[in-house]
């Protein structure tokens, strides 16, 4: 699988397993692939092709009214970065999904 057809498997499947909109699962999507690593607003505006404030107000919110409360860390000199437990979950949705999917085939 390319890893365009793989970043649309997991924004599919993320989008509808935590019932976020496009562009807040943009986000998410980009926080799960930096496995932790912290990424600024800025950058993570660019991965949703939105502004930065639209990530501080409206996407982190999204996200983190969707994902388990400690999902999500924000370290103010770097950004915002998936928890262990935030990738974990992200995990066991993405597998859910391709379980379900695999079922209904």
């Amino acid at each position: 699988m390319s890893a365009a057809a793989e970043d649309a498997a997991i924004r599919a499947a993320l989008t509808c397993w935590f019932g976020i909109e496009r562009s807040s699962c943009e986000v998410l999507c980009a926080l799960y692939r930096a496995r932790g690593a912290p990424l600024s607003a800025q950058a993570l505006a660019s991965a949703a092709l939105s502004t930065r404030k639209a990530v501080v107000n409206h996407h982190m919110h999204r996200l983190r009214q969707a994902l388990a409360v400690e999902a999500i860390d924000y370290h103010p000199e770097a950004g915002y970065c998936l928890t262990e437990e935030g990738i974990a979950e992200c995990r066991d949705a993405l597998r859910q999904v391709g379980d379900d999917l695999r079922r209904a085939s």
